[in-house]
């Protein structure tokens, strides 16, 4: 995703060392906006870590129009449990779905596909059934 956006402003916010002060203090998002003046789009890759992020963007779409932001995140529900600012009406909400069969053309196996899947992480790796039951274990447990 980051040669989509080559040159916006990025968070990833699975690093711990990019997350803690985020967690902190959400309104360094503003001062870090404001110390990049030229900057037009502001990337946060898993915004489900720092919820408290959400205010502070919504406040930066008020104040400032021409400014865009990607959020990326594996979790709405986790979004949704916190009561966090999901900004109705402020998005555009994509989904990825996983893998369609046309997509694979000759590589499409349809017994593979009943047994693991079609989720990329998944149909991709060698230890795909070791990953489909981490999936799995992780999703019941996190997101159920």
């Amino acid at each position: 995703m980051r040669q989509t956006y080559p040159d916006a402003l990025w968070l990833d916010l699975l690093d711990a060392e990019t997350q803690r002060p985020y967690l902190a203090r959400p309104e360094r998002l503003v001062e870090l906006v404001k110390g990049n003046p030229g900057k037009t789009t502001v990337v946060v890759d898993e915004i489900q870590k720092a919820p408290g992020l959400l205010d502070t963007i919504h406040q930066l779409i008020e104040a400032q129009p021409d400014l865009s932001f990607v959020l990326t995140g594996s979790s709405t529900r986790k979004l949704r449990r916190g009561a966090a600012n999901l900004l109705a009406g402020r998005l555009l909400e994509l989904s990825m779905h996983p893998i369609m069969a046309c997509e694979l053309a000759g590589e499409f196996q349809l017994d593979l596909a009943l047994r693991i899947g079609l989720v990329p992480l998944i149909i991709g790796s060698p230890d795909a059934q070791v990953r489909l039951s981490a999936y799995i274990s992780l999703y019941l447990r996190e997101e159920l």
